[in-house]
């Protein structure tokens, strides 16, 4: 586990294309860690990164030399933060109509 997330990093500081495996395990490893921050918080809310890991991760992706890595790295991190927003916006809709319903019932 974490022999393959130093190996992904240690390939994006030699300037190589890490395999995709070491790659999922290193976005796990990351998103791993963001959630454990998040449930060690005192107050809880939407899913949040904790601002630390979030800069961790995107000073792993801007530190690619590899211009085709570093644009797959940035748009699957840009898409897993649109699919996170759209899940929270479902939430606060189907939240909204409940409370409209129980308005309504009264």
């Amino acid at each position: 586990m974490v022999h393959s997330v130093s190996l992904a990093l240690l390939a994006i500081a030699r300037n190589r294309e890490p395999t995709p495996n070491a790659l999922k395990t290193l976005s796990f490893r990351l998103r791993e860690a963001a959630l454990g921050a998040h449930l060690s918080s005192p107050r809880s809310g939407p899913r949040q990164q904790h601002p630390a890991r979030a800069d961790l991760r995107l000073r792993i992706i801007e530190g690619c030399q590899s211009v085709s890595l570093r644009r797959r790295l940035l748009k699957k991190r840009y898409l897993d933060e649109i699919k996170e927003m759209m899940r929270v916006n479902d939430q606060a809709e189907e939240h909204t109509k409940k409370m409209e319903a129980r308005k309504f019932e009264k």
